[in-house]
């Protein structure tokens, strides 16, 4: 199958036979089919809620999602001594191809930002942003908690992983994966900065975060993210 970005050998050999299929717009394997496995299209799939981190049982659960073909690329996030607030913010993605090249080179377009609804709806104070670079995606969080009493914990600081998106062609089923993972963050609390328990969270590299889900009432008491997975269609 052909690669994204560099399908192959060149076309039709000089003696006029058949050559492996490149993405060129030519039937270079002569299996009647033009650009056989070369990208066409993206196709998102459904979102599944990953467990939220965090040691409170405070809170009302929510969950809120991107748009579909939509990803995570930062957070909004609102600290006084803790976690006051969130907010999830998506930017969809898209397929992009350079003909003017051969064989054709493809790459992932991002569109404008789309922000998610906040939880709680409220916050006292002002939201910072934790966003990846761009050209980056949202795949894992770490969550810091703080037990305050015998009956509150609180989440006290937040870090971020993102990391590169790519066409992989070469599984089962043809798909944008990540690779190059890095941290963005941490932001904390003003007041209490300590930590009692740290909830690590990655996504496979098959998987991309599309929303955000939880548990929140006066302010967050819990924080997960919704899986998704992204499909490459391809010529057949």
């Amino acid at each position: 199958m052909p690669t994204a970005g560099n399908a192959g050998s060149s076309g039709i050999g000089g003696d006029g036979g058949c050559a492996a299929e490149t993405c060129n717009g030519a039937d270079d394997d002569c299996d009647g089919v033009i650009d056989n496995g070369c990208p066409t299209s993206l196709a998102p799939g459904s979102a599944t809620l990953e467990t939220p981190l965090g040691d409170s049982d405070g809170g009302s659960s929510f969950s809120t999602l991107c748009k579909a073909g939509e990803v995570i690329v930062g957070l909004k996030l609102n600290f006084s001594g803790w976690l006051n607030q969130v907010t999830a913010i998506c930017q969809p993605l898209a397929l992009q191809a350079d003909k003017q090249t051969a064989p054709y080179t493809y790459s992932i377009a991002f569109g404008a930002d789309h922000v998610l609804p906040s939880h709680p709806a409220t916050a006292d104070g002002s939201a910072q942003d934790l966003n990846c670079a761009p050209g980056q995606v949202l795949v894992g969080i770490t969550l810091d908690d703080q037990q305050l009493d015998p009956t509150t914990v609180v989440v006290t600081r937040l870090s971020e992983t993102c990391a590169e998106p790519y066409i992989a062609l070469d599984g089962t089923t043809p798909g944008i994966h990540w690779k190059n993972p890095m941290n963005a963050g941490p932001i904390k609390g003003d007041s209490y900065a300590a930590t009692d328990a740290e909830h690590p969270f990655l996504l496979s590299t098959d998987q991309l975060a599309v929303g955000i889900d939880g548990n929140a009432g006066s302010w967050v008491d819990r924080l997960g993210l919704a899986s998704g997975k992204i499909a490459v269609k391809v010529i057949n």
